[in-house]
């Protein structure tokens, strides 16, 4: 039974530290890819540049929608 406290707490640390290892990869990659969008973004002609903003728009209501939908059909 000791052996067991024993091991338990560095296998539960070895485990925070691979799950803190892929969270900061994972964040890492996106903060690449959103300063990308935002470099293009940037680069972009007015036309396409609105286009980008209304896509963003009309993903934020429908995720606002959803959100909405969801809590109003739990019972």
């Amino acid at each position: 039974m000791v052996c067991r406290l024993i091991i338990l707490p560095d296998l539960l640390q070895t485990s925070c530290a691979w799950v803190l290892k892929e969270s900061r990869s994972v964040y890492k990659t996106a903060s690449e890819g959103i300063m990308n969008l935002a470099d293009k973004f940037f680069e972009m002609e007015r036309a396409q540049a609105l286009q980008v903003r209304m896509y963003v728009e009309i993903e934020a209501q429908t995720a606002l929608h959803h959100t909405a939908s969801c809590s109003c059909s739990v019972s």
